[in-house]
């Protein structure tokens, strides 16, 4: 056998530079809020994959099951977009490793990977549990310690209670509030939104009137002054979409912005109060110059029946596509069975996916009943009294003093003692530390003040 060199899976990720993008949907009558994410895969390492693996798409509900998973919160845009990021870097990797594992040298020798790769590939068969994976997922929950202070800023400035609003792809105002996380803008359409500043390409200044565009995942930060002018838009020959100059009064060039899609245009000609013929000549230049993709023509596909995925308790069905076999995860037997004709399912099949899903939720009832009591008993040991939660609007504060499969036990004072779902928490404490617990409709932010600590002594 002969080794070829591959990158190991934390250098293809690192290299890629994955970035994620929300797209807003227009809301219908009263109906809730309906967003997808888009991923990016970038610089020279992503060039040279294949144009289906360089831009991903994923629905929200799709995500949520995951999320939750992995211990980030599945009503969070925030957290499922950082999920859809990594499951994207995920699966670019290994469908290269695919390829890469099925060469043959001139001599007909099966090619070998290094054994580095070998083993990066057994810990992502078993989903998201890559020590890289883990790392940004951590890094995920911290990134919540800096959003509502930033919000708290921006409340000052504007005297009322702000809601955390993730941007859309184009938000033209002012902005009110930053700190090291978070920047926050107010627009000229009345919303108040959130930017993430890892996001963003650079930082605006507090106070400044500026345009975020976002471009592929990343913001476009202009400051917008009188004295540029938008040129018409025309094709950018070096990324294949369509672009717009910022134009000084000395006809230089100050600025160039690039552009997702003629929806991405359209917002921008809103946003700018710009003519409707500037969409026009968008239309036009793409229509002259249309996108050339290379997604491949699906051949048939053969599906598995639905069984319980071991590892992550999902709900699963097996496939094979070119000869691969993939595995596909839904969170529940509903979301199977909305594409039970593209998968071929007969009503036995959804049935037994129902009965799959009812018998893991007795297990989990069953363990969760188990932990809920073991929970009570050291309390009982330790000769405390317990007390009702309020999800709603409950704030607690005291040291952890016990921990079982599925709860947290915190000592609040007067020899009481609160549990506190696993589940319900933004991130999970240890034994020993002291947090303040505030819950907000169902969902329990958890701040440690001596990790925060220790976060910023690192950095």
């Amino acid at each position: 056998m002969v080794e070829i060199k591959v990158l190991g899976f934390e250098e293809f990720a690192s290299a890629v530079k994955a970035t994620g993008a929300v797209n807003r949907w227009p809301r219908i009558v009263d109906g809730q809020e309906v967003v997808s994410y888009s991923v990016y895969l970038n610089a020279s390492v992503a060039s040279k994959l294949p144009q289906h693996h360089q831009e991903h798409e994923f629905k929200d509900i799709m995500l949520h099951a995951l999320t939750e998973k992995l211990w980030l919160n599945p009503e969070s845009i925030r957290d499922n977009l950082k999920v859809a990021e990594l499951v994207a870097i995920r699966g670019a990797w290994m469908e290269e490793i695919l390829d890469a594992s099925a060469i043959r040298n001139k001599l007909g020798e099966v090619v070998a990977l290094p054994d580095g790769i070998i083993k990066d590939y057994e810990a992502l068969t078993g989903g998201l549990s890559h020590p890289w994976i883990q790392k940004q997922i951590a890094e995920q929950q911290s990134l919540s310690l800096g959003l509502r202070p930033a919000i708290a800023q921006a409340e000052n400035v504007v005297g009322k209670p702000i809601n955390d609003v993730i941007p859309d792809e184009i938000s033209l105002g002012k902005i009110l509030a930053q700190n090291e996380s978070f920047t926050v803008q107010e627009t000229h359409a009345g919303e108040i939104v959130t930017h993430e500043n890892r996001r963003l390409v650079n930082l605006p200044n507090v106070g400044e009137e500026v345009l975020v565009s976002y471009y592929r995942g990343q913001g476009q930060v202009t400051e917008r002054r009188k004295d540029l002018k938008i040129s018409a838009p025309y094709f950018d020959s070096k990324t294949g979409d369509l672009a717009v100059n910022l134009v000084g009064l000395n006809g230089q060039v100050k600025e160039t912005l690039l552009f997702n899609s003629i929806t991405s245009i359209a917002k921008f000609q809103e946003a700018e109060g710009l003519s409707k013929e500037f969409v026009a000549m968008a239309m036009d230049v793409r229509a002259a110059n249309p996108k050339i993709t290379d997604i491949p023509k699906r051949e048939k596909i053969q599906y598995s029946g639905v069984y319980v995925d071991p590892d992550s308790g999902l709900l699963a069905i097996d496939y094979k596509q070119n000869n691969v076999l993939f595995t596909a995860m839904y969170g529940s037997a509903d979301a199977i069975e909305k594409y039970r004709d593209e998968l071929g399912l007969s009503q036995h099949e959804i049935d037994m996916a129902h009965d799959h899903e009812h018998a893991a939720r007795e297990r989990q009832d069953q363990q969760g009943l188990e932990s809920l009591s073991n929970a009570i008993a050291f309390i009982d040991r330790e000769d405390m009294k317990t007390t009702s939660t309020n999800l709603v609007k409950g704030v607690y504060v005291g040291k952890v003093i016990a921990e079982t499969e599925h709860h947290i036990v915190q000592n609040v004072g007067q020899r009481t003692a609160l549990i506190h779902n696993k589940r319900d928490m933004d991130k999970i404490p240890k034994v020993g530390e002291k947090l303040t617990v505030r819950y907000e409709n169902y969902r329990a932010n958890v701040d440690i003040p001596e990790r925060g600590q220790s976060l910023n002594v690192e950095r």
